[in-house]
């Protein structure tokens, strides 16, 4: 908690070397791998944790969405997928899942997704988000441009959700309410 990962490391490092089978252990050791930027050997951790915790969901979030930031997708989509069937209301796991799918351009499979996520929720900012995202990337401005919106709607607060809104004003023709899409 006080930033200090290389001693956080060897702390872990020495706890797993007297137990190997705390899958807690592992997985602090993965998030203290995440926050010093060595994601590669964090999704060691975070695999090895999600086989020892088998029905934890974090583990397999972690791995999941350290995959997708390493641009190893196909990898993460598995993982996502059982942290989904292990909490069906996660939103994270669905949005994930999303942006996983999108980078694979597997847009129908994104889709499907997005809709299990909407029946599974109440509410699902960030899969409206993740979608939006997959349908810019399709040129499908309007539908990304109703995500957003509804994403806003959704929460508020939910970061960088104008400013995707602000591009997709941009690109079709609305470049007043672009601005001040942005200055908000």
């Amino acid at each position: 908690h006080r930033g200090k990962w290389s001693e956080a490391e060897g702390e872990f490092r020495k706890a797993i070397d007297v137990d190997q089978t705390r899958g807690d252990w592992h997985f602090n050791l993965g998030l203290a791998l995440e926050a010093a930027g060595r994601d590669a050997e964090a999704v060691e951790c975070f695999q090895h944790a999600a086989k020892l915790l088998p029905d934890e969901v974090e583990p397999w979030i972690a791995a999941g969405s350290a995959a997708i930031r390493l641009g190893r997708a196909v990898d993460a989509i598995p993982w996502l997928e059982r942290a989904s069937a292990i909490d069906p209301k996660l939103e994270i796991a669905y949005a994930r899942r999303i942006e996983a799918l999108t980078a694979r351009d597997r847009h129908e499979d994104a889709e499907t997704v997005y809709f299990l996520a909407q029946s599974a929720l109440e509410e699902y900012p960030l899969c409206l988000k993740a979608m939006g995202e997959d349908l810019m990337r399709r040129g499908q401005l309007d539908r990304a441009g109703w995500c957003f919106r509804e994403a806003l709607r959704q929460d508020p607060t939910l970061l960088g959700v104008r400013s995707r809104l602000a591009a997709v004003l941009a690109a079709t023709g609305r470049p007043h309410r672009a601005l001040q899409m942005y200055l908000q």
